[in-house]
């Protein structure tokens, strides 16, 4: 079927590319088989070696639906999506990385969810898949286990930033508000996303559908394998600024760790565990102040602060008699 660039799309697509070829077929296949036509696709050339352009000019001659902007020099991923965002004709811009694959009814959804002006950005659950595409679990750092579930705003920030809501490839906004935030955060390379949510929490609502709307390839080309280590300091330094600030005090970036990294050695965490103790209940105390939750939200709130403080007292070898 061949497919025509609308006028005025109802939302743009963005996707960076820097080589990675040899999945990008399957990346763009999945946003051409939307239940959403009306759309257009932005794929961003962020400074490949490989004949990203050749290919995007193949897709191009049945859907015209699909633009390519091309940098010369190497972007980072937050660079290629900000080149890519000053493209934008629609009210609402998706996001997808060139080596996943969105599911069908993805732009369908997440527009749906669009339920009042205050609410920035919808996100949804991921499935993890191996290289091949074969499909490996849910992702369980986006604290699912075998099922997608949903979060209000209230949860995705109680659960922010010791866990993020989801990843980039899943999130949806509003094009306004993220050119008014001046596009994604380039401070933070292996982790702007990170960045990005926390400025989307201090502007209104974000929320997540319980959906699984993006398969998420796992490989050894990516951030989180080939610059692990770079990452997880980044991301401890991100997490400590933004803990820091909600708990209006300075705060040591050991017990920040010990609190968000829960998979770090004993050896590493055992100094630090009384102070993340400590941190997290400082958390509670400034979140259930801010907020002032109804009890019914209350109640999960305070479950879910009891799971997190028994975990670290069994990984410090203390007992917990609340549990």
């Amino acid at each position: 079927m061949k497919h025509s660039l609308p006028s005025t799309p109802l939302v743009s697509v963005i996707i960076p590319v820097q080589d990675r070829i040899d999945f990008l077929g399957a990346a763009l296949a999945s946003v051409r088989n939307q239940t959403v036509h009306d759309l257009e696709v932005i794929i961003v050339d962020a400074g490949s070696t490989q004949d990203v352009g050749g290919f995007v000019r193949h897709i191009q001659r049945t859907d015209s639906r699909f633009r390519f902007v091309r940098s010369d020099a190497r972007l980072s991923a937050a660079e290629a999506r900000n080149l890519g965002l000053q493209q934008v004709r629609a009210p609402y811009v998706a996001h997808h990385d060139s080596d996943d694959i969105m599911q069908p009814m993805r732009l369908h959804q997440q527009l749906s969810a669009f339920d009042a002006p205050d609410l920035e950005c919808v996100a949804g659950c991921m499935l993890g898949m191996s290289a091949a595409g074969l499909r490996l679990s849910t992702m369980a750092s986006q604290g699912t286990t075998d099922a997608a579930t949903a979060m209000t705003d209230l949860e995705v920030r109680w659960r922010f930033p010791i866990l993020m809501p989801s990843m980039t490839s899943t999130l949806m906004m509003r094009t306004q508000t993220l050119r008014d935030m001046g596009g994604f955060s380039t401070n933070y390379t292996t982790c702007d996303d990170y960045v990005t949510m926390a400025t989307l929490l201090d502007r209104g609502r974000v929320v997540r559908i319980g959906e699984y709307v993006t398969k998420y390839r796992q490989h050894d080309r990516q951030i989180s394998t080939s610059r692990n280590i770079e990452q997880q300091v980044q991301l401890s330094l991100l997490r400590q600024r933004i803990i820091a600030s909600r708990v209006s005090a300075k705060v040591a970036l050991g017990p920040v760790m010990t609190l968000t990294l829960p998979n770090l050695p004993e050896s590493t965490t055992h100094r630090y565990h009384r102070e993340a103790l400590s941190l997290l209940d400082a958390l509670l105390e400034s979140f259930l102040d801010e907020h002032q939750p109804r009890e019914q939200d209350q109640k999960w709130i305070l479950h879910d602060y009891r799971q997190r403080r028994h975990a670290l007292m069994q990984q410090a070898g203390l007992r917990d008699d609340t549990a």
